[in-house]
């Protein structure tokens, strides 16, 4: 397939660069190298402590919930438990969940053939996919299993996260997406609790899609993606060239677009060092 060209000066970066992108593997293995890896590594656990440590401070007394086998707790809506906390965990005890994530991650994949979109607990392998309409394919599925299993690794979960995350998008420039089913998708916000005094109109639909799919949560393993298509699997630095180049071929290489392309429009020249300094910096 023929690539479009794309703005990178450097001609011997762009030769490498393309060398690299549409990794052809396993991409949760790539996931797992990079977790693995003892500066990333600490990159989360730091991370985690000085939100523990924020959140306390914010006046916060909360935390999400986790199970014995480092699973978040949810209600009968789906929606994250939250536990009174008096003080920050110890880096010591969050280097403890974080090894028993990764492990569950390593060691666990459930699915069945259900048309549900795949998410940490399942891969649904008869999903048809939102952006195109099409059975989800095995190299679609590599790139949507990772990204779920890191969500079952980093628990960037709550306001410090999200606010962390997002500075590195202009949410100005997100749009609720034309492939969206909005009728399913207000059927769905129906059903829980936290938003019956809530009118459902197109700027309330917009702030729920934002916190639902564009929190720390989403924006950390659309990041691992990117990592992933270049075939990154240590501390490898993250370029404004492989950006740049990742604007340009990553969906019609991959054939995947959950939401990627709107990251993709967010991430404005104003917004680039930070996404880059984020990527490079928050356990990615």
């Amino acid at each position: 397939m023929e690539k479009r060209p794309i703005n990178i000066k450097n001609s011997e970066n762009i030769d490498q660069i393309e060398k690299t992108a549409n990794y052809e593997g396993n991409h949760s293995e790539l996931l797992f190298s990079r977790m693995e890896d003892s500066k990333i590594k600490n990159q989360i656990i730091d991370l985690i402590h000085f939100e523990e440590i924020e959140r306390i401070n914010s006046g916060e007394s909360t935390r999400p919930k986790i199970n014995e086998n480092g699973e978040f707790i949810r209600n009968n809506h789906e929606e994250i438990i939250f536990e009174e906390i008096n003080e920050p965990e110890s880096k010591e005890h969050i280097e403890k969940q974080f090894e028993k994530n990764l492990k569950s991650a390593q060691h666990k994949t459930y699915f069945d053939y259900e048309n549900e979109s795949p998410n940490s607990e399942t891969m649904h392998l008869g999903f048809i996919m939102t952006w195109n309409n099409k059975k989800i394919s095995e190299k679609e599925l590599n790139i949507i299993e990772a990204h779920e299993k890191g969500h079952l690794i980093r628990r960037y979960v709550g306001s410090y996260f999200d606010n962390y995350f997002q500075q590195c998008l202009n949410i100005d420039k997100i749009e609720y997406p034309n492939y969206f089913n909005k009728e399913k998708i207000i059927e769905n916000i129906k059903q829980s609790p936290e938003y019956d005094d809530i009118e459902l109109n197109d700027e309330t639909l917009k702030e729920i899609f934002l916190d639902r799919l564009f929190n720390a949560l989403e924006i950390a393993e659309r990041m691992g993606q990117l990592k992933n298509y270049f075939g990154m699997s240590g501390e490898e630095y993250f370029t404004k060239e492989h950006l740049d180049y990742a604007k340009a071929h990553y969906i019609e290489d991959t054939g995947v677009d959950n939401l990627m392309g709107i990251m993709f429009n967010a991430i404005t020249p104003e917004k680039e060092d930070k996404f880059l300094e984020i990527i490079n910096s928050a356990g990615i």
